[in-house]
């Protein structure tokens, strides 16, 4: 059961101290995380789920944020419904953050960036709270097969036990895994989005939507029809990648590529070899 002595929160403001707290209070949580009752430990006295239209997830609360009510549109998938209930408990939970928020899609999308206005800052702010509470890195790292080699499976796996989205825990190894991985999702040979972390040693030469993937690449000569299939094979770097001055580009670089519904396939990209500084 959560238990959360919310005095230890009175100093923190930083998300990533906030989650981390979260957990010293409750660390016998190994996997999927309890968000409804961390939610209700905080303070939120009811969650609702409803059907909505202009946005994905709403918060309400008192000014002092001691009691507040969640809402979250019940026409999206479960793991991202349990997205938007992270973030609008970030929002909750951040001080900085206001006590009454409607938050749209592009809102659950936001990533920080220069020059970027407050109120977008707020909305990443709070993407950044769901996503370390979701997957916490102390609690990934802990994993055996977090330490190996990135693959497809790992991260299956590791969606599985977080009960998260296999894209949302892709993007999170991405950030936080040892190796430098790139993250690209497709449909049909276009290219949907491209991740990779801000100290990724090379620009990703396809990573806007509605780019083509390389068509002699493994995510270009993959059957899109064969869903839920997974393949991978040395690629050579320079179909992906962009070399820079400051670091060597490898001739070749690992691809495994996942199969999933509707024409869509995922991309890891990852450099077996070590990236060498010039």
């Amino acid at each position: 059961m959560i238990s959360l002595d919310l005095i230890e929160f009175a100093d923190l403001v930083r998300p990533v101290d906030i989650v981390n707290q979260i957990l010293k209070q409750n660390n016998w949580i190994d996997g999927a995380v309890p968000l409804e009752e961390i939610a209700k430990a905080a303070g939120i006295r009811d969650i609702q789920y409803v059907a909505l239209n202009s946005f994905e997830g709403s918060l309400l609360a008192n000014a002092a944020k001691t009691d507040g009510i969640i809402v979250i549109n019940s026409g999206t998938r479960h793991q991202r419904q349990r997205f938007t209930l992270g973030h609008e408990l970030g929002h909750f939970m951040i001080p900085r953050h206001g006590h009454k928020m409607e938050c749209s899609k592009s809102d659950l999308t936001a990533k920080p960036s220069g020059g970027m206005s407050a109120s977008v800052a707020i909305e990443a702010e709070a993407n950044l709270f769901s996503a370390e509470l979701l997957m916490p890195e102390r609690l990934l790292s802990k994993l055996s097969y977090f330490n190996k080699e990135p693959s497809i499976e790992g991260i299956k796996l590791t969606a599985e036990k977080f009960d998260v989205s296999f894209q949302a825990m892709a993007v999170r190894f991405a950030d936080i895994h040892e190796s430098p991985i790139a993250f690209v999702m497709s449909r049909n040979g276009k290219v949907e989005y491209g991740y990779k972390r801000d100290n990724f040693p090379f620009w990703l030469r396809v990573g806007k939507k509605g780019d083509s993937v390389p068509p002699k690449s493994i995510t270009g000569m993959t059957d899109v029809t064969k869903e839920e299939t997974v393949g991978s094979d040395e690629c050579l770097s320079s179909m992906w990648f962009d070399g820079n001055r400051h670091y060597d580009l490898p001739e070749n670089l690992i691809e495994e590529v996942y199969v999933q519904k509707d024409g869509y396939v995922a991309t890891i990209l990852w450099f077996e070899d070590e990236v060498a500084e010039k």
